[in-house]
């Protein structure tokens, strides 16, 4: 996972089909104000129940704004907005004289008037500008080279920002919750819970907040199951449950309340609104080898949708086990009304020499509220068989069919998938793994045909932790589907978030725009290889005593997108056909080598290790790019005088890419240089406490440019590790220079030059065993930027 580009990467060992469902979870921050985070919570448990409270409150802190301090006028204009605030000022220009600004006026072109960036100390005006949202401004962001922040003009709709200043509306929401359970009669469980939510979507105004509170409350009931008999015959156990929901519209949690695609199952939109659910539930087990199951539903939404669920269930809990399930949901909402049904059986037997399985399912979707789609249906089966003739083989097999069929008005599509499985696992002992499997699956729809293959190969070897350990294994898909065509594009000149050659810049003049083209075969390809030998390790490492101080590992992965079937034999063995200029969209290895010399009982040790990479891209139309790093590392420990201790290290690299358009009429080339060092001496003041200094240094050289960019940080460390009290702590201060002209290729984001102090703190205390207190604190003050911190405080008691 990407954070920063907010993108999810899945491996070869996960297809992605049309049939995989997919949930991410995450939470949005404006960035405008500093935020805080406070829970207290308290917990009283008993034989037969207890109860819990907690409190919760997030929000952004109104007196402390990121960036620009708020005016009285804009403090003002926001406690007149009430909740509906959302504006952007038109003002956001000053006039400060002439060459006290950074903006001018540019009326070279009446019809393409704008501000135009000239650097500080340089312009008439300073201008400040707002995010409207892509496509609906005419500036873009951008930086200078020492990092200065700067907007420049794209063209209308061309960007996200605008002149202007927005006021950003500070909020806040707080949740207090209740709850408790209880057992009655020893044979009936209930439990109940009551939270009430307090959301202010302008804590600066006291305007439209009767609106704030919302509240929520669910109430359950379980009784377990209990022998039923009659005149001394028994005739199995029942046990029953119920449970009742509400929360109304104003009510707004903190996190998610209901499980991703909970809609589906009612055949409803997400609810958004208020809700209302009863449920009730009913299991009659008439002999311990068959379960029966009933349950029934009605969910309430704002808004007039209503929907009743039934569904029924018999499991089966011996010779073969497995589950045969019904469930039907039946809507009515503003749209009209909506069903869906859906029918499942599935036998799996987990022991024993043969093991069969199968499963079948059948669906039928008319009127989902939300749906594109007027009604959906989906048909599928698999069978399997599994052969342990022994603990140390295994085989297995499984064949499956799926259709899915959808209709939009008079038009009708539908795709058919079938799947071919196999695999065979063997191990000796623990020495010795070896475990390989295909799969296969074709589809066919109304884009044509697709195929799918995925062979995965593991041979491991050793005993984990012991003097000796490899691992090889091999995965590749071969995929035949539309083929992405990515293509550059040109923009007007400063704008475009790529250059020429498709390295990431921003105002590099040219964006990156995607297309699809015909169905053509690819293959995606990992292959890793690792191989450990620590002779000190393991039981006879006494009769290694020369080799026992030294220790290697070696590594070696293999990825590529490759627009040739690597899954044919004709292709596996041949390793040249992996990174291949004319067939690799995009591909790369890298292979590392540590040694170590670690002498049992030495005050001395050394610690090597090297490495080298090759990256290889073919995805963007016209354009071939290769790159290869090299790297090197030393580290030494010494114990010195005065029970002080010191780690010495240095590392090497140099990375090189090249671009070349596939006409061969212009190449661009990057090489970086880069050295570093780090040194700390660190002494244990006691049993618990170790005190460090730490001090480094890197400099990375532009070889094109001539340019450098030097980072150093020196500062102290503390540590504690103690039963009650552990504490890790550490500051530095230190600069990023900039000298001459630096711009290594792929640079997209420039970090702030100048003096910096970072401060990161982590601790914990623990008074008794019913006690505890942690916090986490971390912040870095640079210059010319405002300080930003993030911290955290944790107070835990049991009673």
């Amino acid at each position: 996972m990407d954070y920063g580009a907010a993108t999810l990467t899945f491996t070869v060992r996960h297809p992605i089909t049309a049939e995989s469902r997919i949930a991410v979870d995450f939470e949005g921050a404006n960035g405008f104000y500093r935020r805080s985070f406070y829970a207290a919570s308290t917990r009283r448990e008993w034989g037969s129940g207890g109860w819990y409270a907690s409190y919760l409150r997030e929000g952004d802190d109104a007196g402390s704004p990121i960036g620009a301090s708020l005016t009285p006028e804009d403090r003002s204009a926001l406690s007149a907005l009430g909740d509906s605030a959302d504006v952007t000022l038109p003002s956001g220009v000053r006039h400060v004289g002439a060459g006290a600004g950074s903006y001018a006026w540019d009326e070279s072109d009446p019809a393409r008037a704008h501000w135009l960036w000239l650097g500080p100390s340089r312009g008439d005006y300073e201008v400040e500008f707002t995010a409207v949202g892509a496509g609906r401004g005419s500036y873009a962001d951008t930086a200078a080279a020492d990092g200065t922040p700067f907007y420049r003009y794209r063209g209308a709709t061309l960007g996200s920002f605008e002149p202007g200043r927005a006021l950003a509306v500070p909020r806040e929401n707080a949740i207090a919750d209740l709850g408790g359970a209880a057992r009655i009669f020893g044979v009936l469980g209930v439990e109940g819970e009551v939270a009430r939510s307090g959301l202010d979507r302008n804590a600066l105004s006291s305007r439209d907040d009767g609106d704030n509170a919302g509240g929520a409350g669910r109430f359950a009931a379980r009784l377990d199951p209990r022998e039923i008999r009659v005149f001394g015959a028994r005739l199995g156990s029942i046990g029953a449950s119920a449970s009742i929901r509400a929360r109304d519209s104003r009510f707004a949690p903190l996190d998610r309340v209901d499980p991703a695609y909970e809609n589906e199952r009612w055949n409803q939109a997400a609810a958004t609104g208020g809700e209302r659910r009863q449920e009730a539930a009913l299991a009659y087990d008439p002999v311990a080898a068959v379960g029966l199951r009933a349950d029934l539903g009605l969910r309430s939404l704002d808004g007039g949708s209503r929907s009743l669920r039934r569904s029924a269930l018999l499991e089966i809990r011996t010779l073969m086990p497995g589950a045969l399930r019904w469930e039907e949901a039946k809507n009515q909402g503003p749209e009209g009304p909506g069903r869906r049904a859906r029918w499942s059986v599935d036998l799996t037997r987990t022991a024993g020499a043969i093991l069969p399985r199968f499963s079948a399912a059948d669906e039928r979707i008319t009127g989902q509220e939300g749906d594109s789609a007027d009604a959906r249906s989906s048909r599928l089966w698999t069978a399997g068989l599994g052969w342990n003739p022994s603990a140390a083989l295994r085989v297995r097999s499984s064949v499956g069919w799926r259709r899915d069929a959808r209709r939009f008005g008079a038009t009708f599509d539908a795709t058919e998938a079938r799947t071919w499985e196999g695999g065979i696992a063997a191990r000796a002992g623990e020495l010795l793994l070896a475990d390989a499997s295909f799969t296969r699956r074709r589809v066919d729809g109304a884009t044509g045909r697709g195929s799918t293959d995925l062979a995965q190969l593991l041979l491991a070897g050793g005993r984990a932790g012991g003097p000796l350990a490899s691992e090889l294994r091999y995965d590749v898909t071969q995929l035949r589907e539309p083929t992405i065509v990515r293509t550059l594009a040109a923009v007007d000149s400063g704008a475009g978030s790529y250059d020429e050659f498709g390295n990431p810049k921003l105002g590099g003049g040219y964006e990156l725009v995607t297309g699809t083209g015909d169905p053509s075969t690819r293959s995606r390809a990992t292959v890793q290889f690792r191989l450990d030998a620590f002779p000190g390790r393991g039981a006879a490492a006494g009769k290694r005593r020369l080799l026992r101080p030294f220790g290697a590992s070696t590594f070696l992965r293999l990825e590529t997108l490759s627009s040739l079937p690597l899954g044919r034999v004709e292709h596996f063995v041949r390793f040249g056909d992996y990174l291949a200029p004319e067939t690799t969209l995009r591909g790369g290895y890298s292979a590392r080598q540590t040694l170590e010399y670690v002498p049992p009982g030495s005050r001395f040790e050394i610690h090597l290790e090297g490495g080298a990479r090759r990256d290889v891209s073919g995805e963007i139309a016209g354009l071939h790019s290769a790159g290869e790093g090299r790297d090197g590392s030393l580290r030494i420990r010494k114990s010195l005088p005065l029970r002080v201790r010191a780690t010495a290290s240095t590392n090497l690299s140099r990375n090189e890419l090249a671009v070349t358009r596939e006409d061969g009429s212009s190449t661009s080339a990057s090489v970086l240089r880069g050295r570093g060092y780090e040194l700390e001496l660190a002494r244990a003041v006691d049993a618990l406490w170790t005190l460090s200094v730490v001090s480094r240094h890197r400099r990375d050289v532009d070889m094109g440019w001539g340019g450098y960019q030097d980072a150093w940080s020196v500062g102290p460390a503390l540590r504690c590790a103690g039963d009650r009290i552990r504490l890790d702590g550490k500051a530095a201060y230190g600069r990023l220079d900039q000298r001459g002209v630096y711009a290594p290729a792929g640079r997209y984001l420039i970090a702030p030059l100048g003096a910096r102090v970072d401060v990161d703190l982590l601790g914990e205390y623990r008074a008794g065993d019913r006690v505890s207190i942690s916090m986490g604190w971390n912040g870095a003050s640079v210059e010319r930027r405002p300080t930003t911190y993030t911290g955290r405080v944790e107070l835990r008691a049991n009673f």
